[in-house]
């Protein structure tokens, strides 16, 4: 799935303090208030990310576009449309932002649109398979990470020149660290899926859901740091997989299949999602890179809240930071960190809203 600076708002969005952990060493967090417009949301969003200290930006999933939020006076502005024409997205999944500017990743039509101060689209490029996450912007080259389903494919971390639309391979992740691949069930090869995220000073920091496994690479794919937690397996609730399916079908809507397909493709994955133990994290934004690079990752635990683990940059666990509701997606900007939350309990159970909290390290 989920912030700064703010003159006083009108609404408290924690419904009950958030809290951290007992483990010595995490951080602790406390409620920012946010405007009401932002507290509770009239669309299904995800990938929200900070544009500037009082802007978030994040996806509609609904109406394909992507909305950015002034969080001062909770103003929303809506940018792009669904389609396949330029500007226009059809699976919108991840979002970038650099003085200003925005970058949208679309994983069906397999492309990065542009779009400058002022949202207004500049070009689009390709991209080399499906994107796992984009990692930074300098110049006219933006870093990704993406993954090919084809044999010997599996995540990939690469430079795309903005301008031509040129691939640029930096490292393939499972050859430089073998460690952590998760096989599929059955025995079907690993998963081309894994959490990435950018860390201080180029570094690559990708996680293993499944065994929970974490390693920081260089920018030239050395590893530095290997990491993790032993925890027993969790399988996941017959509510969060009627919700898991639900949510892939509406990522399925604009995908070239039609009724009959989508429905045994969810068949299919109701079957497998019944029979495997959840991930520990997802992949998709399941990890965030604090300014201290501290590692962040959010867990698939608990059903009223959400559990955030935390890391030191090498790798030191050092608690658990939680907050109510589900969290969607997550971002932190300095001192701030800001989550996408759907509500569990109240007026708006089921509904989304932005939260943000001031974090205070140890």
């Amino acid at each position: 799935m989920h912030r700064d600076f703010l003159a006083a708002a009108t609404l408290l969005v924690a419904a009950a303090p958030a809290t951290a952990g007992a483990q010595r060493g995490a951080p602790t967090i406390s409620p920012v208030a946010v405007p009401a417009s932002l507290a509770t949301l009239e669309f299904t969003g995800s990938s929200l990310i900070w544009v500037d200290d009082s802007t978030l930006a994040l996806l509609d999933n609904d109406a394909k576009q992507f909305v950015t939020a002034e969080i001062r006076h909770g103003t929303l502005r809506r940018h792009g449309r669904e389609g396949s024409g330029p500007g226009e997205f059809r699976a919108p999944v991840f979002l970038l932002a650099r003085d200003g500017e925005v970058l949208v990743d679309d994983i069906t039509t397999r492309r990065i649109s542009r779009f400058d101060r002022k949202r207004r689209f500049i070009a689009s490029v390709p991209t080399p398979g499906a994107t796992l996450q984009l990692l930074g912007w300098s110049g006219d080259r933006v870093r990704i990470a993406w993954t090919s389903f084809m044999p010997g494919g599996g995540p990939t971390i690469s430079d795309i020149d903005l301008t031509g639309g040129a691939a640029f391979e930096r490292f393939q992740v499972l050859a430089r660290d073998p460690s952590l691949a998760s096989p599929m069930p059955g025995g079907a090869g690993n998963s081309a899926f894994l959490a990435v995220a950018p860390g201080p000073r180029g570094s690559i920091v990708v996680g293993s859901p499944r065994p929970y496994r974490i390693t920081v690479f260089d920018s030239a794919g050395r590893p530095l740091h290997r990491f993790g937690r032993d925890l027993p397996p969790v399988f996941r609730t017959p509510a969060e997989i009627d919700a898991m399916v639900t949510r892939s079908g509406r990522m399925l809507a604009g995908a070239p299949v039609n009724a009959e397909q989508r429905g045994n493709l969810a068949a299919r994955l109701r079957e497998t999602l019944g029979k495997e133990p959840k991930p520990h994290f997802p992949w998709m934004g399941g990890i965030v890179v604090d300014q201290t690079g501290g590692v962040w990752v959010l867990t698939t635990r608990g059903s009223n809240r959400t559990d955030f683990d935390v890391f030191s940059a090498a790798g030191d666990f050092r608690g658990t930071v939680t907050t109510p509701g589900r969290v969607v997606s997550f971002t932190i900007r300095g001192s701030h960190l800001a989550v996408l939350a759907e509500r569990t309990e109240g007026d708006d159970e089921g509904f989304q809203g932005i939260d943000l909290y001031r974090i205070a390290r140890p």
